[in-house]
């Protein structure tokens, strides 16, 4: 379990949860351990969650996890969030579960492509939750992209270089 998936076990220890499952293809990770998590197969973690909440990394070996497969093996009653990347999930896969009462929901602030099209079927589901991606969009997140983009533009109308010019 790597930091945001820590991150989210100690904000959801709070509200009383009975159980958490976490799946890590290097090796079960001790501070998880420590505050009560159980290391898991990808298998029993699906088969045995209300909720699944993705918070790893796009590699080669997770591309397209979420399949048809993945979200048969999940509870009915249970929700996939995810906040990872839009990669690890085959979209039509979910889209498949969510039309047919598959799984309960899902919350997703990451998807392929990014942003959706605005007719794209995954904004028309009324199980489904789609932010733009903006999970990690803490205040003082913002407070740091406020004054970046303040100092950008400053920088342009008085003649000089922006502090992180696009090009």
């Amino acid at each position: 379990m790597g930091r945001i998936g820590q991150a989210v076990l100690d904000r959801i220890l709070p509200f009383g949860v009975s159980k958490v499952y976490y799946y890590d293809v290097l090796s079960p990770v001790s501070a998880a351990d420590e505050k009560g998590a159980h290391s898991t197969t990808f298998d029993q973690l699906l088969k045995s969650s209300d909720y699944v909440v993705v918070t790893c990394n796009l590699t080669e070996d997770n591309r397209g996890m979420f399949d048809s497969k993945a979200f048969s093996m999940m509870k009915p009653n249970a929700v996939f969030v995810n906040t990872s990347r839009g990669g690890v999930v085959q979209q039509e896969a979910l889209i498949d579960a969510l039309k047919n009462n598959r799984i309960r929901a899902a919350a997703i602030d990451v998807t392929t492509p990014e942003p959706l099209p605005k007719d794209h079927e995954l904004l028309t589901l009324p199980n489904v939750v789609v932010t733009p991606h903006i999970a990690a969009a803490e205040e003082i997140v913002w407070e740091i992209k406020s004054t970046l983009t303040a100092e950008n533009i400053i920088a342009v109308l008085e003649g000089r270089k922006p502090p992180t010019p696009v090009y």
